[in-house]
């Protein structure tokens, strides 16, 4: 679904936060472990890219909430595509070997958030694009670096 109009590129995405993850109820368990289903999530909507912003707007899949986020390049400390010790292996029934979260940790140093994304996942093989998003976003973040007058830090 990803599409290029305007320098904004798009595609589907489930995240869910590390605040999340350790509330998940046995049928988040059960769902992220069953054929078919898609991986641990509690939102669903869509990522957006353009040269100045990373944006994910979204619907809570049970309280059907909405939730937009609006994340700078200089806000975007950390992206990383792997599992941790808060979204495991054990959080899906792939046990990593079809598709890896991707953790983005942005906002204030004295208060940063944390999201997992699953970018474009794909049921039939329970794969994803967060490998392609993982090096889209780290391309996006050194260009955005390189326009400021001296850079910003991380």
């Amino acid at each position: 679904m990803a599409s290029m109009a305007d320098d904004r590129q798009t595609a589907r995405v489930l995240w869910t936060s590390p605040e999340e993850i350790r509330k998940r109820t046995f049928m988040d368990w059960l769902a992220a472990h069953t054929s078919f289903c898609a991986p641990l999530h509690h939102w669903e909507g869509v990522i957006a890219l353009t040269p100045d912003m990373l944006e994910l707007w979204g619907r809570h899949k049970r309280s059907g909430g909405e939730q937009h986020i609006p994340i700078l390049p200089e806000e975007l400390s950390d992206i990383h595509l792997g599992f941790d010790d808060v979204f495991t292996r054990w959080s899906d029934r792939s046990l990593g070997l079809t598709f890896k979260p991707l953790r983005l940790t942005y906002g204030s140093k004295g208060a940063p958030y944390t999201l997992y994304v699953i970018v474009d996942f794909k049921r039939w093989r329970r794969g994803s694009d967060n490998k392609l998003w993982h090096d889209k976003l780290q391309e996006w973040r050194q260009r955005c670096a390189a326009k400021e007058p001296g850079g910003w830090q991380t």
